[in-house]
């Protein structure tokens, strides 16, 4: 008797639709609204009330080594020892519950305590010598160093292993993707990152090799830095040196302070080579069937130097999550991955922006999901820090406008999403997605969405905000500025009635993403790249930038500046008040907060139907009066419409004829 099991993977890729990077099933162009749930072995109705709704993708915690978080899915027990049980049961357990559903695995790659107590000298060393280091829920522990080879090489070992084991037992068959997760709250935040890492030998010798790729001899790393030093005998600056304060507007001064600057650089090109590894050891022990993401690039949100950003998600300035440029060039991931900005998601006010750069997601061919972990109208947000949001609302109607504004916002900006019920959220059947109203609105986008996806979404955005991962490591650590301008003032962006792009500045200058009208610098401030952005500008004579050309420049945080300089450029305004607008070349949505007629221009004639009412609308001028309840959302889209005859006009909108 053959007792082989048959090794497949589910038809999933990611493919080019419409102008967008797009999760296909069985070659047909597929939203994959998920839901998701933090590991527990008994709490899977999120899961059933969901598929029931059609949702075909379930998110699912799982380790192909450790996860701190969640140790009772362990999966490398000892030294060559696994064991896949508790992980299968669940796995097993949501297959019954939604035996139509595919399954993205939210795969931790964590060191295991016993591994770390057997190999001391990998783990990571904090500057006043600690090794073991507390860690938010999870209490203290050793760390591996993020620049140990050892480490790494067990990782991918571990992970293949885990691939191995999904094929043996046929679950492989159910699996759509491989998310790799790890460091804090499965972010790839460096954990300890609120204390200063790494002095270990394996960071100190990574550094050097480092520092060789970027000063190729000595003289040029003495004229860097301004001191006479030898590559092979620089060190690890110390944490007085890193926290030299410079006010909540200062910048890190070179060369006094280039070795500092360049260390922080250098812990996210740690953090990537071990991202990178992983996604390529997926890649392979998959043989390329499947889809590979991780969280990471949290460009904008990576915000400050504090006790809470080292302790959630991309680990603030130090966290290592600015090497994003290389993570998009690799041609082992697919797809990246964020929940929504915190800074204020309140509907009518707030903004759900990802915590990645979007448009330079797209322009290297990624696909990316949201992590959609608004709360709804539960009956309560104690426990949150100040300046928190995490979408509350008030009432069920409440929700149900949140969740169309979240759906919108996903399929106009060409992304997928999941659905998050957090442990703390969802509980009773009258709470958030859960009500009755709001999970039949679930079903009914559902239904609509993958057709949705057919459409022509390539961008039209005539304005944009260019951030440089290199210039974060110029802030000092007491700096306050970037967290007011960028993370906060990015809601203000969201207002002024018109879309906008946020993408990396070299994917700008390289021409990956262009066409824009006007061009913000938000974050330019390594010498080098003011440089580079400089002469870009010389080179645009049509764009209009707005900036000082010097590094202090952040964009200000008042509407009617904004305004001016849009009308300047001849950024086109869907909206004449602060209403929030998304759009590509199918669709527009307006998001409004008081009650009232919006005239909507649409930059020219316009057929078509608003989705969430199902009304059919025609605006033969260009401009349609639309009455909006308080905090309504309205998603037009077009069934034809005729194009301008001078397509470089950006000026009026080109939607595409419907497929």
């Amino acid at each position: 008797m053959d007792n082989t099991v048959s090794v497949s993977w589910p038809n999933v890729a990611v493919r080019e639709i419409g102008g967008v990077p797009t999760f296909c099933r069985d070659d047909q162009p597929w939203f994959a609204w998920g839901a998701q749930r933090p590991y527990h072995p008994e709490r899977t109705a999120v899961f059933e009330r969901l598929t029931a709704q059609g949702l075909g993708h379930c998110h699912l915690d799982a380790t192909s080594t450790e996860d701190i978080y969640h140790p009772e899915i362990r999966f490398w027990i000892g030294p060559g020892q696994y064991d896949g049980t508790a992980q299968e049961h669940y796995i097993r357990r949501i297959l019954k519950i939604c035996p139509d559903a595919l399954i993205m695995l939210r795969v931790y790659v964590g060191a295991p305590s016993w591994w770390l107590a057997q190999h001391p000298e990998e783990c990571q060393v904090f500057a006043d010598g600690h090794v073991e280091h507390e860690i938010r829920t999870v209490g203290p522990r050793l760390l591996p160093s993020p620049a140990s080879q050892a480490w790494r090489a067990a990782a991918c070992d571990g992970l293949r292993r885990y691939v191995d084991w999904l094929k043996s037992t046929g679950l492989s068959r159910h699996v759509m993707a491989i998310l790799l997760t790890g460091g804090i709250t499965w972010e790839w935040g460096l954990l300890g990152s609120e204390d200063f890492l790494d002095y270990s030998d394996h960071a100190v010798n990574y550094f050097r090799r480092w520092l060789r790729q970027r000063y190729p001899e000595n003289g040029a790393l003495a004229r860097a830095w301004g001191v006479d030093v030898a590559l092979e005998e620089a060190e690890v600056p110390s944490a007085e040196r890193r926290t030299i304060p410079h006010g909540p507007a200062g910048y890190r001064e070179t060369p006094a302070e280039q070795d500092v600057i360049d260390f922080q650089q250098c812990l996210s090109d740690m953090n990537v080579d071990l991202i990178l590894s992983l996604a390529e050891t997926a890649r392979r022990a998959t043989d390329g069937k499947i889809p590979v993401g991780a969280f990471y690039g949290y460009t904008l949100t990576a915000r400050e130097h504090s006790l809470f950003m080292g302790t959630h998600g991309a680990g603030g300035f130090q966290g290592g999550h600015h090497a994003l440029g290389r993570v998009l060039r690799s041609p082992h991931i697919d797809f990246l991955a964020s929940p929504f900005n915190y800074a204020n998601r309140d509907l009518g006010t707030g903004y759900l922006m990802s915590h990645c750069p979007l448009r330079s997601v797209h322009a290297h061919g990624k696909a990316f999901f949201d992590e959609n972990d608004n709360r709804g109208h539960l009956p309560t947000s104690e426990g949150l820090p100040p300046g928190f949001s995490i979408g509350l609302t008030q009432t069920p109607e409440e929700s149900l406008l949140l969740l169309r504004l979240s759906f919108a916002q996903a399929v106009v900006r060409g992304k997928h999403q999941w659905l998050t019920e957090m442990p703390w959220g969802w509980d009773g059947e009258e709470n958030g997605y859960a009500h009755p109203e709001v999970s039949t609105e679930i079903g009914r986008l559902n239904a609509m969405a993958d057709e949705l996806l057919t459409r022509d979404r390539s961008p039209v955005t005539e304005m944009a905000f260019i951030v440089d991962e290199r210039s974060v490591a110029f802030l000092g650590l007491d700096h306050a500025e970037f967290c007011e301008r960028l993370y906060r003032g990015h809601v203000l962006w969201g207002h002024l009635g018109a879309p906008y792009d946020l993408l990396l500045l070299e994917d700008l200058v390289e021409g990956r993403a262009g066409g824009y009208r006007l061009v913000i610098p938000a974050c330019v401030k390594d010498p080098d790249s003011v440089k580079r952005m400089k002469r870009w500008q010389a080179e645009q004579p049509d764009t209009f930038v707005w900036w000082d050309r010097d590094r202090s420049w952040y964009p200000p945080l008042e509407r009617d500046l904004y305004l001016e300089r849009m009308d300047a450029a001849g950024v086109h305004r869907y909206v004449q008040d602060a209403s929030v607008v998304l759009a590509n070349r199918a669709m527009v949505c307006v998001h409004v907060d008081q009650p009232g007629t919006r005239e909507i221009d649409f930059g020219g004639s316009f057929a078509g139907r608003e989705i969430f009412s199902g009304r059919g609308c025609e605006a033969r001028t260009g401009s349609l009066p639309w009455e909006f309840a308080r905090h309504g959302v309205a998603l037009f889209v077009s069934d034809a419409l005729q194009q301008p005859t001078d397509i470089s006009n950006r000026h009026q909108l080109a939607f595409a004829q419907r497929i």
